[in-house]
């Protein structure tokens, strides 16, 4: 049975937090990368998109977009990723 902490919430709630400008917390072998409006990250001011610590300072437009490629690049190696708000 999962512990409560490896359920994180689920992948459409994560979409709606960052289309409402909230930022998530990908938790991944011990290590945690942030997925954020761009407008939180130094040098994202004036962009409007996400910028995700899994895939660089590149500015995507889609919250769904970027959830889905940051989680497989994550996933790759076999690897468990839990979402976190």
């Amino acid at each position: 049975m999962a512990k409560k902490e490896d359920i994180g919430i689920t992948f459409e709630e994560a979409v709606q937090l960052l289309e409402e400008g909230l930022e998530i917390t990908l938790e991944c072998d011990g290590y945690s990368y942030d997925i954020a409006p761009s407008e939180d990250w130094v040098g994202g001011d004036g962009q409007e998109g996400y910028i995700s610590l899994v895939l660089g300072n590149v500015v995507y437009d889609s919250a769904e977009y970027i959830l889905r490629k940051s989680i497989d690049f994550l996933k790759e190696n076999g690897k468990t990723v839990v979402i976190e708000a």
